[in-house]
């Protein structure tokens, strides 16, 4: 697998969504489909709605309230049936953040993550997992060895990855390990030689014409269905100048064969597992490189931020701005309000993804300029342990106060920032619930938020985010029928089990697209 660049930052996020139609409600004739016999939540309002039935014709939603009797009223001789037999039904989950294009990169690469998720348990772990790809891919000498969702915070005994392991184990391939959160990685020797990376510096390439090229090569793949998923599409502003000459702006927006552009994205900071999102204090142990009194870093000047967000909010478009550390969300605070100048009469559809260390006094601002954060409540789970090392106490108790948002009167979302952490909605809401850490610690109790909360985060709030909410993200009459099937009701069980509730079978626009026996 030869790779012509070298990505360090995340310069593309695609998010899971789906084609648009018209809001149109159909009421004559018979249903294609009636669901029924089990838990229906309809995810409408901010309290538990439960309907006996949903009638489906032609992927929209025509019924949804009253007695099974009255759906079968629209029955036909080829409606089915579709008993559901105690399971649940809901409206199709939505993650609010994550890295599509990624997802297809990895298939081909050595998954890593710490258990138990994957095998990177200490450094022979991953060695050995690394050794067994290659020799089951037959992956010959010369070629690169890959791998992703490296952690070095769950290393035993502070021994980390690096370049001599690999050496030692891989003497005749490139090979590079990617951070877990992306926003770094691990070569040996001849990955080094094959980048350019050598001790006179370091080198860092982004090539926005390759990006373009995976943005034509998806919408050929989406125009030939040969994607289930539908996609919407953020684009990174680096690639803005080569995107605008090819697609009209007058297109955003608009689904084309299940395609749409959906906004901007703006990378701001880094990662604060691996020490490069930006504080207003400095970490308690250093920089990523030994560096003392290390606060992160923006990853462009304060002025340049203040640019970029102006001329986003100029083309009138939605704008998701990464931001990790407090630090980084006050610079985003300050490029939002020199952007507007005192006007904020003009609605403007902002996300701030992770906002991962907001702190409380940053919330009235939210509220204020009607700014949505998306959480990502999973690092309670998976990166506690590193939180409460590197920042201490107070603040890693802080991470996604899910809770305070709700509160002051936000909506906001929760994603699974996937290949960060794996694709598991139900493991993201069970986060979201329990607030506890791989080890066991309990993580900010009091910005624990009830199983209907953290639905709403992964299903209506999307919606909204994705200024869809009119189509999908709840059921309606006249919505979408994109709906998920559950073998347990995550609003009744015991919290705890909410991580083991296992999705039976999924629905896009009235069909059955997958389906667990």
């Amino acid at each position: 697998m030869k790779l012509k660049s070298l990505f360090l930052n995340c310069l593309l996020a695609i998010i899971f969504a789906s084609c648009n139609q018209s809001n149109k409600t159909v009421t004559k004739d018979t249903a294609d489909a009636i669901y029924f016999g089990g838990d229906i939540v309809t995810m409408e309002g901010d309290s538990a709605v439960y309907a006996e039935a949903v009638a489906v014709k032609n992927g929209k939603i025509i019924f949804f309230v009253g007695k099974k009797t009255d759906a079968e009223k629209l029955k036909g001789d080829s409606t089915q049936m579709n008993d559901l037999k105690g399971k649940t039904l809901l409206p199709a989950f939505m993650d609010a953040h994550s890295h599509y294009i990624n997802s297809l990169f990895v298939a081909n690469q050595c998954k890593l993550y710490a258990p138990p998720s994957g095998p990177g348990k200490d450094v022979e772990s991953i060695v050995d997992a690394l050794k067994k790809f290659a020799e089951e891919r037959k992956i010959p000498k010369g070629e690169m060895i890959m791998g992703y969702g490296y952690d070095e915070n769950v290393m035993p005994d502070g021994k980390l990855l690096n370049r001599d392991d690999l050496d030692k184990a891989f003497p005749d391939n490139p090979v590079r390990v990617d951070h877990v959160s992306m926003h770094g990685c691990v070569l040996n020797s001849l990955a080094m030689k094959f980048y350019g990376i050598s001790e006179s510096g370091i080198t860092t390439a982004q090539e926005g014409a390759h990006i373009f090229r995976r943005w034509k090569q998806l919408s050929v793949l989406l125009m030939r269905e040969l994607i289930l998923l539908m996609l919407l599409h953020i684009l990174s502003l680096l690639m803005w100048t080569k995107f605008l000459l090819n697609f009209l702006k007058t297109e955003w927006g608009k689904y084309n064969k299940g395609f749409k552009v959906g906004g901007v994205k703006i990378t701001i900071d880094g990662s604060p597992q691996g020490k490069t999102a930006f504080f207003s204090k400095p970490y308690l142990t250093g920089g990523p490189g030994g560096e003392e009194s290390w606060y992160g870093e923006l990853t462009f000047p304060q002025e340049m931020v203040n640019e970029m967000v102006k001329k986003v909010y100029e083309m009138n478009v939605p704008l998701l701005l990464h931001c990790n550390g407090d630090a980084s969300i006050d610079a985003f605070l300050t490029a939002y309000e020199n952007a507007r100048s005192g006007d904020f009469s003009r609605p403007w559809n902002v996300t701030t993804i992770h906002s991962q260390f907001m702190r409380k006094d940053q919330m009235p601002k939210f509220v204020k300029y009607n700014v949505r954060p998306s959480f990502y409540t999973l690092h309670t789970y998976y990166f506690y342990e590193a939180h409460l090392k590197n920042r201490g106490f107070e603040e890693a108790q802080y991470i996604s106060p899910m809770m305070d948002a709700i509160k002051v009167g936000m909506k906001p979302t929760n994603h699974t920032d996937f290949v960060v952490a794996p694709l598991d909605q139900m493991m993201m809401l069970w986060s979201a619930v329990n607030r506890i850490s791989r080890d066991g610690a309990i993580v900010g109790a009091d910005q624990r938020v009830s199983p209907f909360e953290g639905l709403q985060a992964m299903t209506i709030n999307v919606a909204n985010q994705y200024d869809e909410g009119d189509s999908k993200g709840s059921l309606k009459v006249g919505k979408r029928a994109d709906l998920v099937i559950l073998d347990k009701n995550p609003l009744k069980v015991d919290p705890m089990m909410i991580k083991d509730i296992k999705v039976k079978e999924t629905i896009k626009d009235g069909k059955s697209i997958y389906k667990k026996d």
